[in-house]
């Protein structure tokens, strides 16, 4: 797979193409935070999405991996900001030829009480590559509805 540029958080002040989604959920902070670390349950909340792995010996902060598979894109990620309760974000390590659509790519969730709830606020950053900029608005629409649409689903996840 194609390698894509490690970048931090600072990549979203400059990033071509800047997506925000936010939600309100029932789940306090606590609870998103648990159901945004169970990476193998990412397929039954997050839709279009067929896999997910944790690749690294551990789970547990900036520097940890994982593999995803969202439709026909294979991303392989590595943890940037890592906040328990707070904020959880990777950039793109890896992307497959069929989705390589970008050189730098940064999600990041963050995670704010609201009464018993949660604000959940999905901002995802990318440069996209000359031949996908024509099509950088349908990208942005496609995303953002990825987002509002599967951010909800998590509170059906809490046990």
């Amino acid at each position: 797979m194609p390698r894509c540029e490690v970048v931090g958080l600072d990549f979203v002040d400059r990033a071509g193409v800047v997506i925000k989604a936010d939600v309100e959920l029932a789940a306090n902070p606590a609870q998103v935070w648990q159901v945004l670390n169970d990476t193998d349950r990412w397929p039954e909340w997050f839709d279009g999405m067929k896999t997910a792995a944790v690749t690294s010996p551990k789970w547990d902060g900036v520097g940890s991996t994982r593999s995803v598979r969202v439709g026909p894109l294979v991303v392989d990620e590595q943890m940037i900001t890592w906040q328990p309760d707070q904020q959880w974000g990777f950039c793109a390590t890896r992307m497959n030829a069929l989705g390589w659509i970008a050189k730098r790519m940064v999600e990041i969730v963050d995670i704010t009480p609201n009464g018993s709830g949660s604000t959940v606020v999905y901002t995802g950053a990318l440069d996209p590559l000359p031949w996908i900029k024509p099509f950088s608005g349908l990208l942005k629409k496609q995303m953002t509805n990825a987002w509002a649409t599967s951010l909800p689903n998590i509170d059906g996840q809490i046990r």
